[in-house]
């Protein structure tokens, strides 16, 4: 396989307020570099299959506080980020060869220069996709499976209470801790009444919004309702 000496690039042309819109991204052709011009640990990567999930909205958002985050938002003429899965088609690196599939955060490029130290294997696994490392048995699925079972330790006695519960590990998680662990009762907060809906649907019976005026209200009252004791626990957080 040839190497082209460009790539394709997505960047942020106008940080969101509100919905996507059609120049909130913006297509750019950028240089890539040679083989021959690769450090020690680097690879050029074909990028195969982009994961898009509910975070990504936040990490562009226009007017978020930074400080809230628990990763940097995305700037203004800097690639989307996303996890992918990719082929490396050429290696300076001991760890991955030309050939391996890799999988890791890279961002909406055609091909990517990365670090061996920045991906990890992306095997295939026989009666299943190629790219099960993006989907919600991947990385996601793990951190929600990890957060129930290790992190918060859930037990059917419980009341559990999961913010961004409309995300990609929230989601998860509430059905994990809702149809696996059998919890007393499962309460997802999500911002948006779409999202409420949505999530209303997965796995908890009660939902509340993220807006303050009616999560005061709201959930205070479901947890006196239908809970003796409540966790509270932040899944980004497991994250870190």
């Amino acid at each position: 396989m040839s190497i082209p000496t460009e790539r394709r690039v997505w960047t942020l042309a106008n940080p969101p307020i509100g919905a996507i819109k059609p120049d909130t991204f913006q297509a750019e052709t950028k240089s890539l570099p040679k083989e021959n011009e690769l450090k020690d640990g680097e690879m050029i990567v074909k990028v195969l299959a982009l994961s898009n999930d509910p975070a990504q909205r936040g990490w562009m958002d226009g007017k978020l506080d930074e400080r809230r985050m628990y990763v940097p938002l995305i700037k203004k003429g800097e690639a989307i980020r996303a996890a992918a899965v990719a082929e490396v088609v050429a290696s300076k690196s001991d760890k991955f060869k030309k050939g391996t599939r890799v999988t890791g955060q890279m961002g909406w490029f055609d091909y990517a220069v990365v670090k061996d130290s920045e991906v990890r294997p992306a095997p295939a696994i026989e009666g299943m996709s190629e790219f099960i490392s993006i989907s919600g048995l991947g990385s996601i699925g793990l951190t929600a499976y990890f957060g129930v079972f290790e992190w918060s330790k859930l037990n059917k006695d419980m009341t559990v209470v999961v913010s961004g519960a409309a995300g990609a590990v929230g989601s998860l998680y509430i059905q994990i801790a809702k149809h696996i662990v059998g919890c007393k009762r499962v309460i997802g907060i999500a911002g948006g009444r779409r999202s409420v809906t949505g999530s209303s649907r997965l796995a908890q019976t009660s939902v509340s919004t993220t807006k303050p005026k009616d999560s005061r209200r709201t959930l205070p009252s479901s947890s006196r309702t239908f809970a003796t004791s409540t966790l509270t626990m932040s899944v980004e957080r497991f994250l870190t």
